[in-house]
């Protein structure tokens, strides 16, 4: 499928529309220009097929990967390929993995893991050696996963692969804080300990002690015996039970010995060393247990799962989709469209269009005249729009379409200022390479007698055209060359987009829908016939002998 000229511009410039409206860039890989009309139509009914639902998806990230956890296995085959997926494998007599500095042993899982290493499935591995892996990804994703859930049951999608695996993640969720937090003991106890000292000097600062006089002669002499400091060691005692008691139940371990009973109160390193790996140890074995049942609910629904996200996917590109156009162009010998609106322009006036044998009109090779600025080279490109995206298979912004499958699609545009030999030249050559490439093309061309001379643009143009229907070629031109183009070329056809006139500041009455079969007036003679009719004297005759001059050509033209 070939684009020329300026249809790679409005390609690219549909493709950045289709962006704008949400559509995901790895969706936007999926539309491609065809040239086949089997494929145009199988892409479109499987656009039809997908429900329009409202919403719009999240990302979702659920790589799995191994961690380094040590695997011993009897079987040294079993080994080296645990090694290949970066697992530190070793042989050993007893089948089991390490958790926790706690070995776990397995024996009804080798057959699994030897299934999951011939055929290559990490997932199948990883929920026997390192579940936790397997499942943290969807824990992490649960509110995505929810969505994406949800999104499905409002498109009347059961969603139940989904949905289990939502179920299964949340079951497990817990234990992952549980991770979260053993990994701050420390930090739990240092604040603990702050806190534990503060308690005491408060409780200390408002207590009173009765001394006689002979414990004071005492205390000046440096015998302290008579001081009774048991009450304050209890007092001490007494707040590090109780902080001792506040870190047990967040751990779950026994803290006992964690805090001196001395004051200030200070940690006890060995015991907090003890207690951080004992917090460790649980809690990693409660995760590869607690990770067990969920991952192998999602390895056994990972693949319905995929499909569910794949389908939720579509549906949600092909909604936006039938958004950004309301009709699926029917595939026919012709190209035509009713009320189309082109996709560049705010509030556009609907064009009805044919180019081929339609029933709305007759000619392959059509000639478009009429007023400047009365909307020719928009009308070219609302058809290289409807072209190109009805081959892709996409909707079109029109009431009813039709599109003829193309080889090519070659659209020239005028350039402002392109003027010359140099210019000239190109032109020709891009004219001449649509026309000869292989196959059956659509060439819409922008006033090429603009960068000529009339006389040899009426010539070179109508050579040009004539070949161009021999070889089969769909062609629209825009020219103000109409209806001498018209008389050198009896089977074109040529149409106009009428100006109805001129307002009092000289602005064109535009009407954009192209009249087929007739030429537009141009914008001088509107121009001519407005000066006329604010003439007096000799100006006014003058004028009205130029205007029916105009007037009289054209009809000779159009009668003939």
């Amino acid at each position: 499928m070939k684009l020329g000229g300026d249809s790679r511009a409005v390609y690219r410039k549909i493709i950045s529309e289709i962006e704008k409206s949400g559509i995901k860039r790895d969706r936007i890989g999926k539309l491609k220009l065809m040239n086949s009309p089997e494929k145009i139509i199988r892409f479109q009914n499987w656009l039809k097929r997908l429900p329009v639902c409202d919403g719009e998806l999240p990302a979702l990230s659920l790589s799995i990967k191994p961690d380094m956890r040590e695997v011993y296995l009897s079987s040294e085959e079993l080994v080296n390929r645990l090694k290949k997926y970066g697992f530190l494998a070793e042989v050993s007599s007893s089948n089991g993995v390490m958790v926790g500095y706690t070995f776990i042993r397995f024996e009804s899982e080798v057959e699994t893991l030897e299934k999951a290493c011939r055929n290559g499935s990490l997932i199948d591995i990883c929920r026997v050696v390192c579940p936790e892996k397997v499942v943290e990804p969807f824990v992490k994703s649960l509110s995505a996963l929810q969505s994406y859930f949800d999104f499905l049951r409002s498109c009347g999608v059961e969603a139940s692969n989904t949905g289990a695996i939502i179920s299964a993640a949340r079951k497990v969720k817990y234990a992952f804080k549980k991770v979260r937090d053993s990994s701050m003991i420390e930090e739990i106890v240092m604040n603990e300990l702050v806190e534990l000292n503060e308690r005491i000097e408060k409780e200390i600062a408002d207590f009173e002690v009765t001394l006689r006089g002979r414990s004071i002669l005492d205390a000046m002499r440096g015998d302290v015996s008579g001081i009774p400091f048991h009450e304050v060691e209890n007092v001490i005692a007494e707040k590090v039970i109780e902080s001792e008691k506040r870190v047990e139940e967040l751990t779950g371990v026994d803290v006992s010995g964690l805090f001196s009973h001395t004051y200030p109160v200070e940690v006890n390193e060995n015991a907090l060393e003890r207690i951080v790996d004992e917090v460790d140890r649980e809690v990693k074995l409660e995760l590869y247990r607690a990770c067990r049942k969920a991952a192998n609910t999602i390895a056994e629904r990972i693949e319905g799962f995929k499909s569910e996200v794949e389908l939720a996917q579509d549906i949600e590109f092909s909604s936006k989709l039938k958004k950004f156009g309301w009709t699926f162009p029917e595939i026919a010998d012709y190209t035509a469209f009713v009320e189309g609106e082109n996709l560049f322009i705010d509030n556009p006036q609907p064009v009805t269009y044919s180019i081929g044998d339609s029933p709305i009109a007759k000619g392959r090779v059509v000639i478009l005249t009429g007023a400047n600025s009365g909307g020719k080279t928009s009308l070219l490109e609302l058809v290289a729009q409807v072209q190109i995206m009805g081959q892709m298979g996409l909707p079109v912004r029109a009431k009813k379409a039709w599109i003829n499958v193309f080889d090519g699609i070659y659209f020239f545009r005028r350039k402002k200022g392109s003027v010359g030999a140099g210019a000239f030249e190109s032109a020709v050559k891009a004219f001449v390479r649509a026309i000869v490439s292989g196959g059956r093309n659509l060439i819409l061309v922008d006033e090429f007698e603009a960068i000529t001379e009339p006389g040899a643009a009426i010539s070179i143009m109508a050579e040009l055209l004539r070949i161009a229907n021999e070889r089969g070629h769909y062609v629209v031109v825009v020219s103000h060359l109409g209806n001498e183009l018209k008389e050198e070329l009896p089977f074109a056809r040529v149409d106009g987009i009428e100006a109805k006139g001129l307002d009092e500041n000289f602005n064109l009455v535009v009407d954009r829908q192209p009249v087929f079969g007739k030429p537009g007036r141009s914008t001088p003679e509107l121009i001519i016939e407005k000066m006329y009719m604010k003439a007096r004297g000799g100006e006014k005759n003058l004028l009205e002998r130029i205007l029916e001059h105009l007037k009289s050509r054209t009809a000779s033209f159009s009668s003939s």
